[in-house]
């Protein structure tokens, strides 16, 4: 493994950018196309999002979010571990860009993007240990630290 970091927010839409430069400063480290990077960071900040927005509806229930960054020499792994409302994956339903954009509508494609944006994408949801969501992207080239 040859990243391993974790970091916890608070389920507030301020603390995304938190979570936002722990993930790009995870992935800096590593010699990948800033393109990837990008992506990534973005499956990760739509994700959170959505856990914030609408997993973690009850305001009086204390709860932090987990996100965890794993790296090997052929995928990068973004684990996102919560305790909110699990989530029904057989609601998704991919969305026609086109048409998305025709109508106007500004909200609706995170999960779309998170598609998108990654290769594989692992969700398990249970009562005693909270959600956890496994984002992956996959690397065509091996990836290594940047020498100092």
């Amino acid at each position: 493994m040859i990243i391993h970091e974790r970091i916890e927010i608070e389920p507030k839409t301020v603390e995304l950018v938190l979570a936002r430069s722990f993930v790009r400063e995870c992935l800096e480290t590593l010699d990948i196309a800033p393109s990837i990077v990008s992506l990534i960071i973005l499956a990760t900040d739509e994700a959170l999002s959505n856990i914030i927005c609408h997993g973690l509806t009850d305001p009086n229930t204390p709860s932090t979010l987990q996100v965890e960054v794993r790296a090997t020499l052929d995928k990068i792994q973004i684990y996102i571990h919560d305790r909110g409302i699990p989530f029904d994956s057989s609601d998704f339903q991919s969305h026609d860009l086109s048409e998305h954009i025709r109508e106007g509508r500004r909200s609706g494609l995170g999960l779309h993007l998170i598609h998108l944006a990654c290769d594989d994408i692992e969700y398990q949801s249970s009562p005693e240990t909270g959600n956890t969501l496994c984002l992956t992207k996959r690397l065509l080239e091996s990836i290594s630290p940047l020498s100092a």
